[in-house]
């Protein structure tokens, strides 16, 4: 019987995202991710955590911001671990993104947010007084 593990979420980024590296410089981001129903007049608010790997995982730690909607793809994985202050063996639940997409209004690079607008205009719009330079 075949199986299929896919998960698609739309929710609000709850934490500003975490860019990490593995010993093997791999780069991975993770950050928590809200979404929303309501049951009964009342909103009822599920928190999923996000692992994202390579490439996908620096985008999201220049692009993603608390607060921002973000559409989530991926699959769930479930792993262990032991406590090290207890010594209890812990489960934790987390979506793998395969791909973010993100959505509401663009934003810069967290390194290039600081920059006046004149400044990261490097070339002025051109002017056409004259249609007939125009060459279509």
């Amino acid at each position: 019987m075949a199986s299929l593990n896919q998960v698609t979420l739309l929710g609000n980024v709850g934490n500003d995202p975490e860019l990490r590296y593995t010993a093997q410089q791999t780069p991975v981001t993770t950050f928590s991710l809200a979404t929303s129903e309501k049951y009964d007049g009342k909103e009822v608010t599920e928190w999923h955590k996000i692992v994202v790997w390579g490439k996908n995982a620096e985008n999201c730690a220049k692009y993603v911001e608390k607060g921002k909607p973000v559409l989530v793809q991926g699959k769930i994985k479930t792993r262990s671990y032991d406590d090290q202050k207890t010594g209890i063996k812990k489960y934790v639940t987390e979506i793998v993104a395969m791909g973010v997409t993100f959505l509401g209004t663009k934003s810069q690079p967290s390194q290039e947010k600081s920059l006046p607008r004149t400044e990261a205009r490097s070339q002025p719009t051109p002017s056409y007084d004259n249609f007939d330079d125009i060459p279509f």
